[in-house]
């Protein structure tokens, strides 16, 4: 791998400096005062090591389910991880925004619990992955 560092001042002429192979960092230089260009780059100039760089992260997709009915007194359980994916296989860490009814708790993307009172309630699940990636669905 050829590590560099160019420093120039736009013009590419006699004024551009460049450091092979690249310095340790942070690393002092005397140059006349005036406005640079700072480039970093690296080259591999044996294509048998080369690695290919990392894929992009895929967003996770969600699937909303159809509005559930709840009986006051009644247990409930429903767990929604099923409706998520990631891509990339990456875990999924789930939030919510909203109020489910009381008695209802949420655990992960699961919820559980015997409502207590009758109403209309609305919650936001939403599943994100280690590079913030989310996908979210709207339960009520």
């Amino acid at each position: 791998m050829v590590n560099r560092i160019i420093i120039t001042d736009g013009n590419w002429d006699s004024d551009t400096l460049i450091l092979l192979p690249r310095p340790t960092l942070p690393h002092t230089l005397d140059l006349p005062a005036g406005d640079y260009v700072v480039v970093n780059t690296a080259s591999n100039p044996d294509p048998a090591t080369a690695t290919d760089p990392p894929a992009q992260n895929g967003s996770p997709s969600a699937t909303a389910p159809a509005t559930d009915t709840l009986t006051v007194g009644a247990a409930y359980s429903a767990d929604f991880r099923s409706r998520f994916s990631d891509p990339d296989g990456d875990p999924l860490i789930f939030a919510m925004t909203g109020t489910p009814p009381p008695g209802i708790a949420r655990t992960n993307a699961a919820f559980a619990g015997t409502p207590t009172t009758a109403g209309s309630y609305s919650v936001t699940l939403t599943g994100s992955d280690p590079s913030g990636a989310f996908a979210s669905i709207g339960i009520s």
